[in-house]
């Protein structure tokens, strides 16, 4: 939108001009809720479906930044295209590009989303905290444990050196 003509922004576009940072509210690798597909009514699932599209819609948008952009950060999205942070030769395993490096993309870009779920809390040293009671962003009742999650996520992952040129102009 900022890029497009129609909306009269004209934001110069480029990896020394512009940087996105996605901030997701966490996802769960694995739902916790035990649901038997199989033993489930039509009407059971179909009140899942709008989760699922969502998540759907959630992941072609990532892919999409990380496509047209130069991702400097994000988890993997899956095993086919991986984390898709441009490499030298191989881009898998290859060495990775540095953001100060130019890749000719239309910005950087950076996807932070914790796992919320039973692994991703553990790795986070967050181990005492359920993940259902985070895994459901309305519940205000946990709003505690999601700043907990918040804050050691970005304490594990997060660094600013990449985005200091956008905030002080250099």
């Amino acid at each position: 939108m900022a890029t497009l003509p129609q909306y009269r922004l004209c934001w110069p576009t480029g990896e020394q001009k512009m940087m996105l940072i996605s901030v997701g509210t966490g996802s769960a690798r694995r739902p916790t809720r035990d649901l038997d597909v199989r033993g489930q009514l039509v009407s059971d699932n179909l009140a899942h479906l709008p989760g699922v599209l969502m998540g759907g819609a959630a992941i072609d948008q990532d892919i999409n930044c990380r496509a047209i952009g130069h991702c400097i950060f994000g988890q993997e999205i899956n095993r086919e295209v991986g984390d898709m942070i441009p490499r030298r030769t191989d881009p898998w395993r290859g060495q990775t590009i540095p953001p100060t490096e130019d890749c000719g993309r239309q910005f950087l870009y950076a996807r932070y989303d914790p796992h919320v779920d039973a692994e991703g809390m553990n790795a986070l040293g967050l181990g005492h905290i359920n993940p259902a009671d985070v895994q459901a962003m309305d519940n205000v009742d946990h709003i505690d444990e999601m700043r907990q999650v918040g804050r050691a996520y970005a304490d594990k992952w997060v660094d600013m050196k990449p985005f200091q040129r956008f905030i002080t102009g250099h």
